[in-house]
């Protein structure tokens, strides 16, 4: 077990909670818990909001090298969670996860080892170190449970900013490509005007993924298998390029959005959308 803090919210209207939402604190994690969009949403679906502050055995905020000690953490952050808030269904609910920077690392190393209790995960600039894609030595368990068929099932959100820092503009979109050329029921999203901590454009589409998330998972016997051809697909164009001050920055050139179906090569190259509703509105935030 890792050392945790850990706060939970119900709304009085949510009597019987259908998932929990939990924010890693790392970032903004703990501001976007307490936003009122997301208590709003987790009225309208009936969800249960946990935030989570996690520790590594050296103090940092983000477990990201001890995978073995992540999971048991949280699972046992949700059954406290459970008894804390009289509502006992929160130890067994679907996990939506939402994580900034760090909160997204972290997350990706927690939830790649419990693919069985995730319905979505959402990357808000940040889903993956740098270090884990080289392959660097003690990254190999990482690597290896993010890129596992059942977490790849896992329908995610990896969102970087336009003018996000460097390492995450790259390794975010090399998760991305890496992921769907494997079939991995991942999107894509370059939020527009946006630096590493600026939250509104993201979450404006990161609420209408949650309500396919929703939708689409969550049955009344536990989570529903990923159904591919329900989904959309996006089709990003984007380059990276220095601005005046010398910066590097996401540009996008183009989106295009489809049903699914076609050709498989062109499919791996797109983002997979989860429902139409999401389709339009990843469309609409890469459309000026």
């Amino acid at each position: 077990m890792l050392p945790v803090e850990w706060r939970a919210w119900v709304p009085e209207s949510v009597e019987h909670p259908v998932a929990v939402m939990v924010f890693h604190s790392a970032g903004r994690g703990e501001r976007e818990f307490r936003h009122p969009r997301w208590r709003r949403l987790a009225i309208e679906l009936q969800l249960a909001l946990v935030v989570v502050q996690l520790e590594a055995d050296d103090g940092s905020a983000a477990p990201y090298h001890v995978p073995e000690q992540a999971a048991p953490t949280l699972l046992a952050v949700l059954n406290a969670a459970a008894v804390d808030t009289g509502v006992p269904e929160i130890e067994h609910l679907p996990i939506v996860w939402w994580g900034h920077s760090a909160g997204g690392m972290a997350g990706s190393t927690m939830l790649a080892q419990i693919p069985e209790r995730t319905a979505g995960f959402v990357g808000f600039h940040g889903s993956v170190l740098p270090e884990v894609l080289g392959r660097k030595e003690g990254h190999e368990t990482h690597i290896d449970a993010l890129l596992s068929r059942e977490f790849m099932d896992v329908p995610c959100l990896i969102q970087v900013g336009s003018n996000d820092a460097n390492h995450i503009q790259k390794t975010s979109t090399q998760l991305h490509q890496r992921g769907r050329s494997r079939n991995a029921k991942w999107a894509l999203s370059i939020d527009p005007e946006s630096g590493h901590w600026d939250a509104n454009a993201a979450r404006k589409l990161a609420i209408p993924f949650v309500r396919g998330v929703v939708a689409t998972r969550i049955g009344t016997d536990g989570l529903v298998p990923v159904d591919e051809g329900t989904g959309w697909l996006g089709q990003l164009n984007h380059h990276r390029d220095k601005d005046d001050e010398g910066k590097w920055v996401l540009v996008v050139d183009s989106a295009t959005t489809k049903p699914t179906g076609g050709s498989k090569r062109d499919a791996r190259r797109a983002s997979w959308l989860i429902d139409e509703a999401f389709a339009a509105a990843w469309l609409a935030h890469h459309t000026p």
